[in-house]
């Protein structure tokens, strides 16, 4: 350390040399009662982050967890990609069964086709019951009379909607289609919320079997191409009263798909404004997401998706929970007794999940761990060049998590009926309310704010751990001849979750459910085998195809156990099963890789490099969390704080079980923990903020050392 020289003040010397020790001891004691609060108040983070917000209406007090520049780059990559596959005229729901909404479950799905210009109107379904007839309805409400979902959606209904009756689907062999032209019966300035198939001569807000509606980024895209389509639809409708004398009574005007809650789209805004209301709409959501209960048992989507725990469960996480917290109510409620198997949870962190319905839910369930919610943006993408395919988003661990559509739109309604009920008849109304509209829509939001936003280039990326380098070598070697090729890349694009192949995430059947001795059945032999994607009965009693979906890899090394049923606890024994035969044999095993047989070394190497990019991905999401930090105020730095200290911690764990991993990285992120600690105590703006930057050059120092210059 280089000495300091004296500055003289009137009469005055002061030794500057002095002062940084005093201030130096000052820290240190400060850092000792930061510790011992630290000790005592992490585990209580995740109720701190509910009882801070307030009951009233308006705009939530949120932390700003998520980031909407996150957000608007995942929009505009998909905006990219809907525009290639579908363009801005023609609006594409798909329609499929909605738990909690439809009258009555139907495996039928469809598709529906709808022209915001001309007003024309596709529409086809296969697999409807019986031999009755159906009719197709557009539910909506006008421009400007606010949007629906603002109140609670009461059991089977669409408050306040105007209905359009388009016509009777007719065909034969199973698939019935509908082309209609919607002409003046359709009321000026609809907002299309939903296309409903429901039984000819029913009220289709209460009897609808099949639901199809815009999505979050749907309304974002239309809503901006609002002006443009209203100038063809006018141009057509001059052309079409040329040469009929005649008028475009449906002309884009009549055809609005709603903006998003706080979205404020119009043509003149400036991006900034848009980024503030698309903020509001997150914040909404983070306020959702910890501590709206819709009036269920107690449990919040943070109840199981702990913001300090990587937004996931595991047992270690579990143990130091508080005997009432709502994860348990299957231990406090005797109503619930049945809802989860206690001791699977508690000493798996497996939740029972009834994927394939709720006629039986105590007989046919599944056990699953629970995914974490990071990158949800790179994760669950389907191929937009085939909207209205199902699932339209690859939710959950099978591929089909969310009821509906598959979206993760839509996957908050499964889950209140799954886990938010305070009963197991699960009657909306009386058990839990379902999320609104709105609800849905900043629940989306939120959710694909968290976590890195773009994917990695392992390619162009070079380690100063040799083991690491060679890991990353294995894992990007496809070679199907060559037994220690690791082959991941082929699944694993990049490290994310997305196939090399398709580029898009996929499901495969690994022989994860077919492992031997999987831990949480030598405790439970009763559980049922978990069949995967889909609903089909198979005659092991298991329901599914038996695929899983594609997860990502770069957060693996802080999220452990591992696979769907956490069957394997550590990093290396994860990179060691795609050496079992329970992998080599599996469909995609034999399929899709060739044979895999890594070295005890490379094994190693992989999670090696596996640990590395965790690590870095954890300083990333630190340091933005120091940064919201020095803005906010004490009591909302101090949360955002301990959410950056879980990912310094993270990253210092990963490291350091690691094997000949930087012990001088973990050396810096334990000095930047500890001005975090110091931080967190500090009730003085300018001395916390200094405390953060330092800590913040201690983690990038600690990330250098990670990675080679290129």
């Amino acid at each position: 350390m280089r000495l300091m020289g004296k500055k003289t003040v009137g009469k005055k010397t002061i030794d500057k040399k002095a002062i940084g020790m005093i201030c130096t001891i000052l820290i240190l004691i400060i850092s000792i009662s930061a510790i011992q609060w630290r000790t005592h108040s992490s585990r209580q983070l995740s109720c701190q982050l509910s009882r801070q917000y307030t009951a009233r209406s308006g705009n939530p007090d949120a932390l700003g967890i998520g980031n909407v520049k996150k957000l608007m780059a995942t929009y505009n990559r998909w905006k990219v990609l809907w525009s290639q596959a579908v363009g801005e005229q023609n609006l594409i729901l798909s329609l499929t069964y909605v738990k909690g909404q439809s009258a009555k479950f139907t495996r039928a799905r469809g598709q529906a086709v709808i022209n915001l210009v001309d007003g024309s109107v596709q529409v086809e379904v296969s697999g409807l019951p019986g031999k009755g007839t159906y009719d197709v309805w557009m539910l909506g409400r006008h421009s400007g009379t606010g949007h629906p979902g603002t109140g609670h959606r009461q059991e089977g209904s669409c408050p306040d909607h105007d209905a359009v009756n388009l016509g009777t689907l007719k065909g034969e062999n199973g698939t019935v289609r509908l082309k209609a032209q919607a002409g003046c019966e359709v009321p000026a300035s609809l907002e299309i919320d939903y296309v409903v198939v429901a039984c000819t001569g029913q009220d289709p807000a209460k009897t609808g079997l099949l639901f199809g509606s815009p999505s979050l980024f749907q309304k974002l895209y239309y809503n901006e191409r609002s002006g443009r389509l209203a100038m063809v639809g006018e141009a057509e409708e001059v052309s079409d009263s040329a040469s009929t004398g005649g008028t475009l009574s449906s002309a884009a005007c009549r055809f609005l798909v709603p903006s998003p809650a706080y979205a404020d789209n119009r043509a003149d805004n400036q991006k900034e404004k848009v980024l503030c209301s698309l903020q509001k709409l997150i914040d909404q959501g983070e306020y959702l997401f910890f501590h709206e209960t819709f009036k269920g048992n107690g449990r919040t989507c943070g109840t199981c998706h702990p913001a300090t725990n990587n937004f996931t469960l595991d047992p270690a996480y579990i143990k130091t929970l508080e005997p009432c917290d709502p994860l348990f109510v299957a231990e406090n409620n005797p109503a619930l007794a049945e809802l989860e198997k206690p001791e699977l949870m508690r000493k798996f962190a497996l939740i029972l999940e009834n994927v394939d319905g709720f006629d039986d839910p105590t007989t046919i369930f599944v056990m699953r761990s629970v995914p974490h919610l990071l990158g949800l943006s790179n994760t669950i993408l389907s191929d937009p060049s085939k909207p209205g395919e199902y699932p339209v988003q690859r939710t959950g661990w099978s591929g089909d998590g969310a009821p509906g559509t598959g979206s993760l739109r839509e996957f908050a309604i499964g889950a209140v009926k799954q886990h938010f009920t305070k009963s197991l008849a699960r009657v909306e109304g009386a058990d839990f309310r379902l999320p609104s509209d709105d609800e849905l829509d900043a629940l989306e939001a939120f959710q694909l704010s968290l976590g890195r936003q773009e994917e990695l280039d392992l390619e162009s990326m070079h380690f100063t751990s040799e083991s690491a380098e060679l890991g990353k070598t294995t894992f990007l070697d496809k070679n199907p001849d060559d037994p220690r090729a690791g082959k991941c890349q082929r699944c694993h694009a990049n490290a994310g979750s997305n196939s090399s192949s398709t580029l898009f995430n996929d499901n495969r059947n690994t022989g994860v459910e077919v492992m031997e001795a999987q831990p949480a059945r030598l405790v439970d032999s009763s559980i049922p085998i978990d069949g995967g994607f889909g609903l089909e009965p198979n005659p092991d009693g298991s329901y599914g195809d038996g695929t899983f979906n594609i997860t990502s890899v770069i957060e693996a090394a802080d999220t452990p156990p591992y696979f769907h049923n956490n069957a394997i606890n550590t990093l290396e024994a994860a990179v060691s099963f795609y050496n079992d035969d329970a992998f080599n044999n599996s469909p995609s095993g034999i399929t899709h890789q060739g044979l895999v047989k890594l070295e005890a070394t490379q094994v190693e190497a992989v999670a090696a490099f596996l640990r590395i990019i965790n690590a870095m991905d954890n300083i990333n999401s630190s340091n933005r969390y120091d940064e919201l930090a020095k803005g906010a105020s004490c009591l909302k730095g101090r949360k955002l704080l301990e959410i950056a200290i879980s990912e310094t911690e993270d990253a210092i764990e990963v490291l350091s079980r690691g094997v000949f991993l930087h012990p001088d990285a973990v050396s810096l992120l334990e000095k930047a923990r500890l001005f975090e600690i110091t931080a967190c105590a500090s009730t003085i703006t300018m001395i916390r903020n200094s405390l953060i930057d330092k800590a913040i050059a201690s983690k990038n120092a600690a990330y250098e050392l990670m990675i080679a210059s290129s």
